[in-house]
C-alpha cells in the first residue's frame, strides 16, 4: 500500500498537488523549504515568521495575549553555549559539519 500511495504523490509536483487540496477541508500542507515557508499565506496570516538578523525567522511560541514575547538572541555563542552544556568538542564538530552552527 506504502508504494502505491508513493507512486501516486511522486506522479505530480508537489505545487500541483497543493493546489489541488486548496479548497477541500483535507488536512493537506506542503513541505516547505526555509526559503518558502516565510511567504506561505497560511504562515503570513498566523504571523509565524518575524524578522530577525539574517532574515525571517520562526516567532516565539506559544504566544499568550498577555506575555509579550520577541527573539531573544542571536545564534552567535552556539559553541559556548553548547560547551557550558557538556556537549564534547566531537559532538559540535559532528553539529558543525551538517550546518547546525
Amino acid at each position: 500500500m506504502r508504494a502505491r500511495i508513493e507512486a501516486a504523490f511522486s506522479a505530480r509536483p508537489r505545487d500541483e498537488w497543493a493546489a489541488a487540496f486548496a479548497a477541500s477541508d483535507a488536512c493537506v500542507t506542503p513541505i516547505l523549504t526555509m526559503e518558502e515557508a516565510p511567504a506561505h499565506p497560511h504562515n503570513l496570516a498566523r504571523a509565524t515568521f518575524v524578522p530577525g538578523e539574517g532574515g525571517p525567522q520562526p516567532a516565539p511560541a506559544p504566544r499568550f495575549s498577555r506575555t509579550p514575547t520577541g527573539i531573544a538572541a542571536s545564534a552567535e555563542g552556539g559553541e559556548t553555549i553548547l560547551r557550558e552544556r557538556g556537549f564534547s568538542d566531537e559532538r559540535i564538530e559532528a553539529l558543525r559539519r551538517v550546518g547546525a552552527l
